[in-house]
């Protein structure tokens, strides 16, 4: 079975077209600005771009209306850089300090954490990992070591020698 290979595709360009991309921020702003020349007209700016650079007609970065696109784009933004993925949501601190707590008292897993907080557990994993550092299989507060729990080991230990 083949990897899937995932590709940023350009601003502007639309799923059917078959047009060459531009990878050059220089090609964008004289894109821009032939349709701020051409009285905001995107046909005859892709027209003149295309003839500048040589390119056959019919073909080039975009059509006119992936072009008044980039155009809207970039005067709202004031870049031509897309934006990648949705962006990351932030955990509420309060929401770390639950876990933590949770941790404590309460449940040892992701799940009984979730459950009891009533968070998805997708939320809990990556707080007890990313934040918290806290793996499956490190050592929990449940397998701690501890003085008091001393004679109760050595006798089970003792079982298994004898």
């Amino acid at each position: 079975m083949g990897s899937t290979q995932y590709h940023k595709k350009p601003i502007g360009t639309e799923e059917k077209t078959d047009h060459i991309w531009i990878h050059s921020q220089k090609d964008w702003t004289q894109l821009v600005k032939l349709f701020y020349k051409n009285g905001d007209c995107a046909a005859i700016a892709l027209k003149k771009f295309r003839t500048l650079k040589g390119l056959r007609s019919g073909s080039g970065p975009t059509t006119a209306f992936g072009l008044k696109k980039i155009i809207d784009k970039f005067e709202e933004t004031g870049s031509f850089d897309a934006k990648c993925g949705r962006g990351k949501k932030t955990i509420a601190s309060m929401s770390v300090e639950d876990v933590a707590t949770a941790l404590q008292e309460e449940s040892s897993s992701a799940l009984g954490i979730s459950r009891t907080l009533g968070m998805p557990v997708s939320t809990v994993r990556k707080i007890l990992q990313n934040i918290l550092q806290s793996y499956p299989f490190k050592i929990t507060h449940i397998q701690e070591l501890v003085p008091a729990d001393l004679p109760k080991r050595e006798d089970f230990a003792l079982q298994f020698l004898a």
